[in-house]
């Protein structure tokens, strides 16, 4: 039956999100109409649900919802308060006609959308994808473009820091991007009002002479778009195709938005006051973009193992479900390797979580980060601790994973050794025992658990995991591998450990390839500059007798995807952790700075864009979902 508009909590925003502003371009499928066989009410019409979310550089949010009809016309919705449906989902909607608006007195979904915490989809084996197409299109709206095409092909596809190499290395080589840089093609565009970014594309599309898998807009019009980045939230399965940015190819812009088509939400965070996690989350203080440690969030670091986990990028025991006491050797996340990566611990009750979404806290997420590849910026291996539902269905948008505050009353960081967090209900405590160079011991007690570990395979963990690397579960010669780049003496460029190594546990660039573990002439090898071709490696961490190393010599270690003229200064090093916030507004958290654990910090975030047009945008009837925002703001699609 058809629900009042007006007595329901905040929806679970998946949908497109407008970089402020996410559009509803790319979808797959046409809206059907009302099933036959029911009554329908008077006035009822049918269609897609399209959510955008428009975000601001004063750290505010704003969703507009609208209904996709057949033809494939948007009319705008207004609802008096968050409605409880799945974006991309087919709704029945009754309400007042405001003008081309619909103010929504009732609706109900007619399409069932995926479960909040179910696993069932989750890839029990990673495996290799084809390359995605990628087209970059360079647009001059009247006002010039900023890049050149050289300069977009190395920041998308050739670039030491570029989209296709973080996407390589995040992915331990398993979605690789290829593609071509058109342009700039002229267009003239009025406005950024709704639609006008969806216009764009299609012009534009029937200029470029192939068909891709994802077209990137670039263009350089702040006077009329104030945002920098936008991009549409589908799902893995079926990703939107197209993303859009106003002057802004910084490192995280450009791999948020894509993630974004992946059905990737914001990497965010918690700050619970003098609790590591309150009993009730909905009293904490709440930051959209609160993980520095993300581009979902607000830095260029690899991904949570949350989102890696979503993507399809885990395999084996990559990460084990806890529910009883034990004792685990964490590996770090940045190699393929056959290790444990995350722990996944069952809370003792389920918490919903409404303060962005509706969502539903059901796990402890630990990961061991050390510096290497796109991590190299911290200082030493670090443990962090997240929460979140379990892993999302890979046919709907992902959800937050919520980066915690394990010191409070201290910025946002990782889990010191020897500390022991203990859930709000009891029952369940973790804490880190120890970190090195290769691994950390995580002691896990749950009162009256049962069961033993599960990895995300499906099969049962014995013991507590390796206490190293020891190659790569999913076959695509991983990290050891990248051993291959380091080879003797610098001529790695072509080590058996490449892409391709042919992987499983023991890919054939593994620990016994030809520049591998036994790289001891690797002194000399900084010639493995040119790892980059070996991918497997993720972050090229197992020719560990290179010197080059992971990263250390700045261009001279097997870096995998990433670090072919980078080492420890190669990628984007930027303006430091952050600064402190004076402007936030009233009951938003100030505090900006950034974490104590990175060195350098990251170029990637951009100057706040100006509101829309002389001031706040106003939306009757929609509800104004408010997020603290870092420092810089990217106004990007969901960061957009």
């Amino acid at each position: 039956m058809l629900q009042s508009a007006s007595n329901r909590g905040p929806a679970r925003v998946a949908g497109w999100v407008f970089g402020s502003l996410a559009m509803a371009l790319g979808c797959s499928g046409v809206p059907v109409d009302h099933p036959s066989g029911e009554d329908e009410p008077v006035g009822a019409v049918s269609g897609e649900l399209v959510v955008y979310v428009a975000r601001y550089p004063d750290a505010r949010s704003e969703r507009r919802y609208y209904l996709r009809r057949a033809d494939g016309t948007n009319q705008r919705l207004l609802f008096d308060a968050p409605p409880t449906l799945m974006p991309r989902g087919r709704v029945q909607v009754v309400g007042d006609n405001l003008g081309d608006a619909l103010h929504v007195t009732s609706y109900r979904a007619l399409s069932p959308s995926g479960e909040i915490g179910s696993s069932s989809a989750a890839v029990a084996t990673a495996k290799p994808e084809q390359p995605t197409n990628v087209a970059v299109v360079l647009v001059d709206t009247g006002k010039g473009v900023d890049l050149t095409v050289d300069q977009a092909k190395a920041k998308y596809f050739t670039g030491p820091s570029s989209t296709a190499a973080y996407y390589k290395e995040i992915s331990y080589g398993i979605t690789t991007f290829t593609g071509d840089v058109y342009g700039p093609l002229k267009y003239t565009f009025s406005g950024c009002a709704d639609g006008t970014m969806d216009k764009m594309a299609n012009a534009l599309r029937g200029q470029i002479p192939k068909t891709y898998d994802h077209y990137v807009f670039y263009f350089n019009d702040k006077s009329t778009c104030d945002w920098s980045g936008l991009g549409a939230v589908q799902s893995r399965q079926d990703p939107a195709q197209d993303s859009w940015y106003n002057g802004d190819s910084g490192c995280v812009v450009l791999a948020q938005e894509i993630g974004h088509n992946f059905g990737l939400q914001h990497s965010s965070s918690l700050d619970c006051g003098s609790a590591v996690l309150s009993d009730n989350p909905n009293g904490c203080q709440f930051d959209e973009y609160g993980d520095p440690y993300d581009p979902m969030g607000d830095g260029c670091f690899h991904m949570t193992m949350f989102q890696k986990g979503y993507m399809g990028w885990l395999g084996g025991c990559n990460s084990v479900r806890v529910t009883s006491s034990g004792t685990f050797n964490l590996v770090p996340m940045e190699q393929a390797c056959d290790g444990i990566q995350t722990l996944q611990v069952k809370m003792p009750k389920t918490r919903p979580i409404t303060l962005n979404d509706d969502e539903k806290l059901a796990y402890y997420y630990v990961e061991l980060r050390a510096p290497v590849g796109f991590d190299q910026k911290l200082a030493t291996p670090k443990v962090f601790l997240h929460v979140g539902p379990d892993y999302p269905k890979q046919n709907d948008a992902s959800f937050h994973p919520y980066l915690l505050n394990p010191s409070p009353g201290s910025k946002i960081g990782s889990v010191p050794v020897g500390k022991t967090i203990t859930d709000a209900a009891g029952g369940v405590s973790i804490t880190v025992v120890s970190v090195d160079a290769t691994k950390a011991t995580i002691k896990v007690d749950i009162q009256n658990g049962s069961g033993a570990p599960a990895c995300i395979d499906g099969t049962t963990l014995t013991g507590g995991g390796p206490a190293s690397c020891n190659g790569t579960t999913n076959g695509t010669g991983g990290g050891a591998g990248a051993g291959g780049a380091a080879g003797s003496g610098g001529g790695g460029t072509n080590g058996s450990g490449g892409t391709n190594g042919s992987g499983g546990t023991n890919g054939s660039g593994g620990a016994t390839a030809s520049g591998g573990a036994a790289g001891q002439t690797g002194d000399p090898g900084s010639g493995g500059a040119a790892g980059n071709v070996g991918s497997g490696g993720g972050a090229g961490s197992s020719g560990d007798g290179g010197s080059g190393g992971a990263t250390e010599t700045g261009g001279s270690g097997p870096g995998g995807s990433n670090n072919e003229a980078g080492g420890s200064g190669g990628f984007e090093q930027g303006v430091g952790g952050g600064s402190e916030r004076t402007d936030a507004p009233p009951g938003l958290r100030a505090k900006s700075q950034g974490p104590a654990d990175i060195v350098g910090g990251c170029s990637c975030r951009m100057t706040p864009a100006k509101p829309f047009g002389a001031g706040p945008l106003a939306l009757g009837g929609i509800v104004m979902a408010m997020a603290r925002r870092r420092g810089r703001r990217r106004s990007e699609a969901v960061r957009g």
